[in-house]
């Protein structure tokens, strides 16, 4: 606890206001079975301190082992067939100026309830100034956990009854550095110039995008992925415990 609180200072010390810590008011995923996601509690600043002190393995091997936040991640789909990549501006904690999905996020506990819908309607006001009237689909479209981040983290597909380009003139610069625009046909190759060749797209956001891919483009992706060494492992989570089932979907 004393190495949580040392970093979490450091973190506040550094981005003043940005940042706060709500004790247990984060979920961290302990369940996946029947397609029933079951959470824990945790809070931000456990999960900042594993993430910034997972290089030199300062905190108890459980942390690292078992810590899952729970996060969303969306892909955005405009009416004229774009999707859009966030570039990570100014005001976030960590890895600004990199790429990520269209928006994603962390989702508190209210009232001893996870309700991502509501995290991810807040985010698309916050950020792309996107009000739920405006959204024509939400879908889930499945989860995944990154070991760098440790995230339990659940990806949606967003669709809005808007182009791009009424859409950008309402971004918070403050949070978004850049607009990524490409065409979903291109996502695939978005995926691998990115998050393969150029190394500027985030592994939260390359999984989120490969959530949204069909299960030919999925497989095909993760595929080239594994080939050039990338870590991908398919599964579910059975009281904490990853069980490997082969990322056949």
């Amino acid at each position: 606890k004393k190495i949580i609180d040392l970093e979490w200072e450091k973190i506040v010390r550094e981005k003043k206001s940005a940042v706060y810590s709500i004790p247990r008011g984060l979920g961290t995923l302990y369940d996946t079975q029947n397609n029933v996601f079951t959470y824990d509690l945790t809070d931000f600043k456990t999960n900042a301190a594993a993430i910034n002190t997972f290089s030199q393995r300062r905190l108890s091997p459980e942390v690292y082992k078992n810590l899952r936040t729970s996060v969303f991640g969306c892909s955005l789909h405009f009416k004229d067939g774009l999707i859009l990549a966030q570039r990570r501006g100014p005001e976030v904690w960590t890895l600004e100026g990199k790429l990520d999905s269209s928006v994603a996020g962390y989702v508190h506990i209210k009232e001893k309830k996870i309700i991502f819908s509501d995290a991810i309607f807040g985010r698309l006001k916050s950020e792309l100034g996107i009000l739920p009237e405006e959204i024509s689909h939400l879908a889930f479209r499945g989860s995944h956990s990154s070991l760098k981040y440790f995230t339990g983290a659940l990806d949606f597909r967003v669709e809005v009854d808007l182009t791009a380009e009424q859409v950008k003139a309402r971004f918070n610069r403050d949070l978004v550095a850049h607009a990524h625009f490409f065409h979903k046909e291109e996502l695939s190759n978005f995926i691998i110039e990115h998050y393969l060749k150029k190394k500027d797209l985030i592994e939260e956001g390359c999984a989120n995008f490969l959530a949204d891919l069909s299960k030919e483009k999925f497989e095909e992706v993760v595929k080239i992925l594994r080939k050039s060494g990338k870590s991908i492992q398919c599964g579910k989570l059975i009281e904490r415990v990853f069980v490997e089932n082969g990322c056949n979907r």
